[in-house]
């Protein structure tokens, strides 16, 4: 397979040698225009001649245009046929992995390349092949691919708007192996920094789409925390309440995750009978249900500040099994967080509704 490099050098010769013709050509072609314009003064008397020329600088300019569109058109081929192989490239590599071909020889080929053309892929794209670094057990050791991947990791995750598409980056982050012989203090102290910015989003935990998908990234990112499976981690430059949080594996919180609070239930009951739902409780696999719709078959699970991580949304691994039963029973499943319900009981109403319909719909 080919290797996709540029050579700068005889781009920059070719490239200064084009604008001294270029400026050449210009030169001559002004003192030609002149002497047609002292031309074109001297005839101006007679109507035919002047009409000829200014046809024929018209129709000049008409072919220049056509010339620099032609012009255009062969650079973007020729930067899309570049990119496209580039995309290759990787879509061979994920198909590799996908199908669990540990080709030794096609990896050695392919892994230079990517890294080495690393700002020319997507967030998705940076993912999958940090994914497959760690699939195939590939350590990185040069400086410049960390640092390459770093920096368009920044430029990609600045100011992001879908937070969902963090959660996957943070964990094969976290699983990459990267040499501490080949490279210096300086680049760990880099992506440490950068992961440290990472967590940030993963603590905010807003717009979240799949609220299940964030709770199994945070608890692999907390398992590899809490057993050391990153060997590049440094504590010194992670923010403590990130650290805190990584901690919570075997936090307390997990302790008394199976209270339930009666008040916030009570509360969503009252609510539901106001809108005239049968409500009944019951018990399942030594699980107690206070809120089950029966004619709709959803199970309401009402979950408090200390059924879940403190100052995020994801739920400790007691309400995670409860969900599994609950779905493998093909029940429907309504989370109803206690942060998430508004004040106002009007309020509270409304976004009890919207919430049944979604889950119903």
């Amino acid at each position: 397979m080919k290797k996709f490099t540029l050579n700068t050098r005889s781009q920059f010769n070719f490239s200064t040698q084009y604008r001294a013709s270029a400026l050449h050509t210009y030169q001559e072609h002004n003192e030609e225009r002149e002497c047609a314009d002292i031309e074109l003064e001297e005839n101006v008397k007679d109507p035919f001649v002047k009409s000829t020329c200014m046809n024929s600088l018209t129709e000049q300019m008409v072919v220049n245009n056509i010339d620099n569109v032609r012009r255009n058109k062969n650079i973007y081929a020729y930067h899309k046929n570049v990119c496209d192989k580039i995309k290759d490239v990787v879509n061979e590599l994920i198909h590799l992995r996908d199908s669990k071909n540990r080709d030794e020889q096609k990896i050695k080929l392919l892994m230079p390349q990517i890294l080495e053309n690393i700002h020319s892929y997507n967030l998705y794209e940076i993912t999958e092949i940090l994914n497959c670094l760690y699939f195939f057990n590939i350590v990185i050791v040069k400086r410049e691919d960390i640092n390459r991947l770093i920096s368009r990791l920044k430029i990609l995750t600045f100011n992001i708007k879908e937070k969902d598409n963090v959660y996957p980056l943070v964990l094969n982050l976290l699983r990459i192996n990267i040499s501490k012989d080949h490279i210096d203090e300086h680049i760990f102290m880099n992506i440490n920094k950068f992961l440290n910015d990472l967590l940030r989003h993963l603590l905010l935990c807003d717009n979240i789409k799949d609220t299940l998908k964030y709770i199994y990234y945070i608890r692999e990112i907390q398992v590899i925390y809490e057993y050391d499976f990153c060997l590049w981690i440094n504590k010194k430059y992670i923010d403590k309440e990130h650290v805190s949080f990584l901690q919570s594996f075997n936090a307390s919180v997990i302790l008394r995750d199976k209270e339930l609070d009666y008040i916030f239930i009570n509360n969503i009951k009252s609510i539901l009978y106001e809108l005239n739902f049968n409500i009944q409780e019951i018990n399942m696999y030594n699980y107690l249900i206070p809120i089950f719709l029966k004619e709709f078959n959803v199970i309401v699970e009402c979950i408090s500040d200390y059924n879940t991580f403190q100052g995020t949304l994801c739920i400790t691994p007691y309400f995670v099994q409860r969900y599994k039963l609950f779905k493998k029973m093909n029940f429907k499943v309504l989370f109803l967080y206690k942060q998430l319900i508004p004040e106002k009981k009007e309020d509270k109403i409304i976004y009890l509704k919207n919430c049944l319909y979604d889950v119903l719909k």
